[in-house]
């Protein structure tokens, strides 16, 4: 049986009356490939940023990400943000750096150097 890694029932988030999530039921097990497509607006990036920790505005519903209920704080907010990446779409890499390079300068800030 595989874990459930996101599980979210009735979510929704709104920001100056204008609701930007709306999502009744989403489970993503471990294993699963998802894609997250729409338009500009839709709510792709405000769900990003809402299972990293980072919600715009206060939300309601309930929302567990690798297996702990979010909203999270202090510390365990920050372990949260420690084992998730998100690759944003303007990659904002380090060109004279190889990829894995790159990828592992994300990591620096938890490991004791290069």
């Amino acid at each position: 049986m595989s874990l459930a890694v996101i599980d979210i029932e009735q979510l929704e988030l709104q920001v100056q009356g204008r609701r930007l999530l709306a999502i009744p039921r989403l489970e993503i097990r471990e294993g699963e490939r998802v894609a997250i497509v729409g338009p500009n607006g839709a709510g792709k990036s405000t769900l990003l940023r809402l299972l990293g920790g980072n919600a715009p505005a206060p939300w309601q519903g309930r929302v567990h990400v690798l297996g702990r209920a979010l909203p999270l704080h202090g510390e365990a907010l920050r372990q949260h943000r420690a084992e998730l990446a998100q690759i944003p779409q303007g990659l904002h890499l380090v060109g004279r750096l190889s990829a894995r390079d790159n990828l592992l300068c994300g990591a620096l800030a938890r490991t004791q150097g290069w």
